[in-house]
């Protein structure tokens, strides 16, 4: 379902002669589909008594230009949505939303309300009285006049953290996982449109729910031709999306949580791999595979015209300059670094053992071959301790032994009580093997190929 989340701007003063004023809107680029004659949307009368010009279908990349007094009303009859939802406080212009309904002729019988009715919710709207039952009283007139599935909700003022979150919280509520969601700030209290945009993450992390815009009908920065420009701030969603994708980079190491983002709002040049193929590889300890994954996203950085992602090619390349490297050892230590700083100590230990047989085997023909590989292995556990214990301590947390039978040295299973010194004890051994093994060198034992 497609729904249309709008907020209403605060009451009428006494000495306010109308509320929302007509306007015409630019809604540029859009692809959108207009309502038909059919959909009982037909534009009220105007001042002079003439009804507005038939809508006409749209084509992708085409400007739409319309006339609306209440914005939200307007986008949603030209975005067609399923359902738009209204929030407003209880000193909200609901009040002005249906009299501004009631123009036509015919509309009053349509409504099926009395004076009396009409009056209460005024006088409610001034007296900041306004209730769920009074709104829900209100609503299938509304929905007989607009020709558009309302939810009216009421909501506080929004001026402390609680009654935000009360907010946020009634909004998830409201909407359902696989619904498309788009938000409309232009009016409503200005604070608003800032919890707006944390809705829409929230939304989208917590509920599977598809944000596809945010507009914002700017009247004030209307053309000479008197028609203002509806700006779409969803470039503040993906910017928003690149943090989030950055921090859940960082704290697990997958990167295939950049994948979407490398194809919106531009989708890059030419086919991509996968990252997560990437992702998989890397956690398959296939480094080298995983790099030439990444390799084409190097080029893509340095050329993409993606505004968000020119933005944070910086960042991303320098999460990516370990693939610039030229040797497997200098991959895996990268990549094992990258863990050790994420708390991921089984991976760093693996990844470091790994390296520093790589970096032994530097140059040699057959370094990839399994039994060049176990053979510096246990070259490298002879010959330094350190690589000793990076193994043991490997071996330790991939069986979780923390048992009295644990045959190695007590000092490493002591270590599983302080993460402290353990990343200190897995960093220093890394350190001291880097400076002690040389690239290529052999052991005494004689050449591995």
């Amino acid at each position: 379902m497609r729904i249309l989340v709008s907020f209403l701007g605060r009451a009428r003063q006494p000495n306010q002669a109308e509320g929302y004023r007509w306007a015409k809107y630019r809604l540029e680029n859009q692809g959108c589909r207009p309502a038909s004659a059919s959909d009982g949307m037909e534009k009220p009368r105007n001042r002079a008594g003439s009804h507005a010009a038939a809508q006409q279908p749209l084509s992708a990349g085409s400007e739409d230009i319309f006339e609306t007094q209440y914005f939200g009303l307007g986008l949603a009859r030209r975005l067609q949505v399923d359902r738009l939802l209204l929030l407003g406080t209880a000193s909200s212009m609901w009040d002005v939303l249906l009299e501004q309904q009631l123009v036509r002729p015919e509309a009053v019988k349509i409504a099926g309300l009395s004076e009396d009715d009409r009056l209460a919710l005024i006088e409610a709207c001034q007296a900041g009285a306004v209730t769920r039952p009074l709104l829900e009283q209100f609503r299938p007139a509304l929905e007989a006049l607009t020709g558009q599935r309302l939810t009216l909700e009421l909501i506080p003022m929004a001026l402390d953290s609680e009654s935000q979150a009360r907010i946020l919280s009634r909004l998830a509520e409201l909407l359902q996982p696989g619904d498309e969601v788009v938000f409309d700030i232009t009016h409503g209290l200005r604070h608003l449109a800032m919890l707006a945009l944390v809705a829409a993450i929230l939304l989208e992390r917590l509920r599977r729910i598809r944000v596809a815009d945010i507009y914002y009908g700017a009247l004030e920065a209307r053309a000479e031709d008197g028609v203002a420009p509806v700006v779409n701030l969803s470039g503040m969603l993906d910017l928003l999306r690149w943090i989030q994708a950055f921090s859940a980079y960082d704290a697990g190491g997958n990167y295939s949580v950049f994948q979407p983002l490398f194809h919106h709002p531009v989708p890059p040049p030419a086919k991509l791999p996968r990252l997560s193929q990437a992702a998989f590889e890397q956690s398959c300890f296939s480094v080298s595979q995983a790099r030439k994954h990444l390799l084409p996203y190097l080029t893509l950085l340095q050329a993409s015209a993606n505004p968000p992602l020119k933005l944070f090619a910086p960042e991303l390349a320098a999460r990516l300059a370990w693939i610039r490297q030229q040797h497997r050892d200098e991959w895996e230590l990268a990549v094992g670094d990258a863990a050790l700083d994420r708390g991921d100590y089984l991976r760093a230990a693996a990844h470091y053992q790994e390296a520093f047989i790589s970096r032994r085997l530097r140059h040699r023909p057959h370094a990839q071959r399994r039994d060049a590989r176990e053979e510096a292995e246990e070259s490298l556990a002879r010959q330094f301790e350190a690589y000793r214990n990076l193994r043991n301590l490997r071996n330790l947390l991939v069986h979780g032994d923390r048992s009295k039978n644990w045959q190695g040295r007590k000092e490493i299973l002591d270590l599983l009580t302080d993460e402290v010194r353990m990343c200190q004890a897995i960093s220093g051994w890394r350190n001291e093997l880097e400076r002690k093994i040389q690239p290529g060198e052999l052991a005494a034992a004689g050449a591995l190929d």
